[in-house]
């Protein structure tokens, strides 16, 4: 059965929506993989049911009633696992103090696309926390750094953070930027000789409908 899913993630006020073909909460994280989402340590909720998911081997909700009408066009609300976020974690103002002692502003931008003022509070522990794991070792020469931003798939992301090619951003500013990214969350760039022409699959509810499925599992 093929359906819609949309996939609303609080930690960085994202939203993916694909097709899919999946029975089972499994099925779905390897198509949510091949869309370039990142599950790891999340919740699953299932909007219009009010199923929280956590079993891969679960049977995602279907023929379900909402506003009068039976749907299989499911929506899933994706947040910080609880236990990664109770201990520790920073309320908006500490958050707001954090992000600038450590200097991460430009770091939640490169995540998130946005200013860390209008970024989840979740959002800014889980980048305050991830701040302190090792992070990878980015390469200081002009060459070594082209071949990392080519192997990691992360021209985009710097085109995004400057505006412009990697290719005219100095060297330096080529470094900060990449030790700023966590690569695990670039998805793969796929080989093919053939231009891919992705089509842009809609939500079939409106922007007002999904801000009220969203708002409901949170009371």
């Amino acid at each position: 059965m093929e359906r819609t899913i949309t996939v609303v993630l609080t930690n960085s006020n994202d939203k993916k929506v694909f097709t899919s073909n999946a029975n089972t909460l499994g099925e779905l994280k390897t198509e949510m993989s091949n869309q370039g989402i990142n599950y790891h340590n999340m919740d699953f909720m299932e909007g219009l049911s009010h199923t929280q998911m956590i079993d891969d081997a679960a049977i995602l909700p279907s023929n379900i009633q909402y506003k009068g009408k039976v749907t299989n066009n499911l929506v899933f609300m994706l947040s910080t696992t609880n236990k990664h976020i109770a201990s520790g974690a920073y309320d908006r103002k500490e958050c707001y103090a954090k992000i600038k002692e450590l200097n991460l502003q430009d770091e939640v931008k490169i995540q998130t696309g946005k200013n860390f003022t209008q970024v989840s509070t979740d959002a800014l522990n889980n980048i305050i926390a991830s701040h302190n794991k090792p992070k990878t070792v980015i390469p200081t020469t002009r060459k070594d750094i082209y071949e990392y931003i080519k192997t990691n798939n992360l021209s985009e992301k710097i085109k995004e953070v400057t505006g412009k090619n990697y290719t005219v951003v100095s060297t330096d500013k080529l470094i900060e930027i990449c030790k700023n990214i966590n690569v695990d969350d670039i998805p793969s760039k796929k080989k093919s000789t053939k231009k891919e022409v992705k089509k842009e699959v809609k939500s079939p509810y409106s922007t007002k409908e999904l801000d009220e499925i969203i708002n409901s599992l949170r009371k």
